[in-house]
C-alpha cells in the first residue's frame, strides 16, 4: 500500500468535509422551506429540536436514496447517481450529529481513566 502524502490527506478531508457540510446545509434549508410552505402542520415540537431535525433529515435522505437507487423509480429522478451521493453525504452528517454528543459524554470518563493509567504507570516505576 502506498503512503499518502499529508497534503493529499488534508486536501481529501477538506473536500469531503466541505461536501458533507454543504449537503447538510441544504438539508436544513429544505426543512426550513417545508416548514414555511406547510406552516404549523409540518413542524411539530419534535422538529424544533436538534435531535428531531437530524432524525428527520436522516429519514428523508434514506427515502430519497432508496428511490434514486431503485431500478423502477430511478428513472423518475434526474441525475440519480448525484442524488444518491448527496443522500449518502446527508446520512453521514446526520450520523455524525447524532453520535458525537453521546461520545462527548464519554470524555470525562476517558480523562479519569487516563489519570488512573498515569498513576498506575507511575506506581510501577517506583
Amino acid at each position: 500500500m502506498t503512503k499518502k502524502k499529508t497534503r493529499d490527506v488534508v486536501k481529501s478531508a477538506v473536500i469531503h468535509g466541505g461536501s458533507v457540510a454543504a449537503v447538510d446545509s441544504v438539508g436544513n434549508a429544505l426543512l426550513d422551506g417545508a416548514k414555511l410552505v406547510m406552516g404549523d402542520d409540518f413542524a411539530p415540537e419534535f422538529l424544533e429540536t436538534k435531535l428531531g431535525r437530524d432524525i428527520t433529515k436522516a429519514v428523508m435522505a434514506t427515502a430519497v436514496h432508496a428511490a434514486a437507487t431503485h431500478e423502477s423509480l430511478s428513472e423518475f429522478i434526474p441525475k440519480e447517481d448525484a442524488v444518491a451521493a448527496a443522500c449518502t453525504l446527508q446520512l453521514e452528517a446526520c450520523a455524525r450529529d447524532l453520535i458525537q454528543p453521546n461520545l462527548a459524554k464519554l470524555q470525562p470518563l476517558l480523562v479519569k481513566l487516563a489519570k488512573l493509567g498515569a498513576l498506575a504507570a507511575k506506581a510501577d516505576d517506583e
